[in-house]
């Protein structure tokens, strides 16, 4: 898993691979001040990108799955998500995943490696087109295995010896719909995955997350009305984005973010909170010959419909610290 075959070097070296080195994977949320977040340590996109290429190469060794992986977050915005917060897309954020072919296309130092190997631009700019790089929710596949591994240890609720002894588990077989997934051998494994992914889950979506995406989202969208920022400018690197904002009208509200370290909770609506719905991301394995996790364990079962069944229907406003 650590070794990078060799035909995946050339393109790590790209400009547009080497952009999301600048693009964090927690959506801007660690730049508050919730303790939850603050001075966490965090994985980039890049890292993320080539983790999920990794995981392709190492269950299906095939170039083609490897490199749709490698690019599948090549478009990636700063800030991530919270520009799918920006476009609407809250549910299903998966707005910021357009235009992954126009990148492979004009960035030179891609256009001309996939030339020199063979491979079309379309063969490798949608992973959705293979089952183990992506499939839906909440089945397990390579991005999904890849940003819950680093979850679960940048969150500390496993090590790395844990997430290694959790791919060494898997295998790909099929599931009981007769397609290829990625599968866990022993039972033990994927529920110990299971509650992993719930607890990273649980954070992904809970109310400090939410309201931090939304408020950003928030400032992003002024950033643009205002020509402070234009949507070229998303696709450069987040600190050159947060330069233009402290350096702009927007210093304070940017300060003002940046201040954010607490909630104010409501079940009724109130002026100035907000009731924020997101995407809940989590697994549900399936393990080899058996079924998925929450057919085999009933606390599986409980915990899942806990925490798919919450509606997110708190209103939310923020705490900020004085200066």
């Amino acid at each position: 898993m650590r070794h990078i075959p060799s035909f995946l070097q050339p393109y790590l070296e790209t400009d547009a691979m080497q952009r999301l080195k600048g693009i964090d994977m927690n959506c801007g949320v660690q730049l508050t001040s919730f303790p939850l977040f603050v001075n966490r340590k965090t994985v980039n996109r890049y890292t993320h990108s080539l983790i999920t290429a990794l995981l392709a190469w190492h269950f299906t060794a095939d170039e083609k799955q490897t490199l749709a992986c490698l690019f599948h977050d090549i478009a990636t915005p700063v800030f991530s998500h919270t520009v799918d917060f920006v476009n609407g897309d809250y549910m299903n954020q998966e707005s910021t995943e357009a235009g992954i072919a126009e990148i492979l296309e004009k960035d030179a130092g891609i256009f001309t490696q996939l030339k020199k190997d063979g491979i079309a631009v379309g063969d490798v700019c949608d992973y959705h087109k293979y089952p183990l790089c992506d499939n839906p929710s909440p089945k397990l596949s390579c991005d999904r295995l890849s940003y819950l591994l680093s979850g679960m240890v940048e969150l500390g609720f496993g090590n790395q010896v844990e997430a290694e002894q959790i791919v060494a588990d898997l295998c790909v077989s099929e599931n009981e719909e007769g397609e290829k997934e990625i599968c866990f051998q022993s039972q033990a494994t994927a529920k110990l995955f299971t509650r992993r992914s719930l607890q990273c889950g649980i954070i992904y979506s809970c109310c400090f997350d939410r309201f931090a995406m939304d408020q950003l989202s928030d400032l992003i969208h002024t950033a643009l009305a205002e020509k402070i920022l234009t949507y070229k400018d998303l696709y450069t690197s987040e600190y050159e984005v947060v330069c233009r904002l402290k350096d702009s009208p927007l210093q304070q509200a940017w300060d003002r973010y940046t201040d954010l370290y607490g909630l104010k909770l409501s079940s009724e609506k109130k002026h100035g909170y907000r009731c924020i719905r997101v995407k809940k991301r989590y697994v549900d394995p399936y393990v080899v010959e058996k079924g998925r996790m929450h057919q085999l364990d009933p606390e599986i079962q409980t915990a899942i419909q806990r925490f798919v069944q919450d509606d997110q229907s708190i209103w939310i406003s923020g705490l900020y610290k004085e200066r």
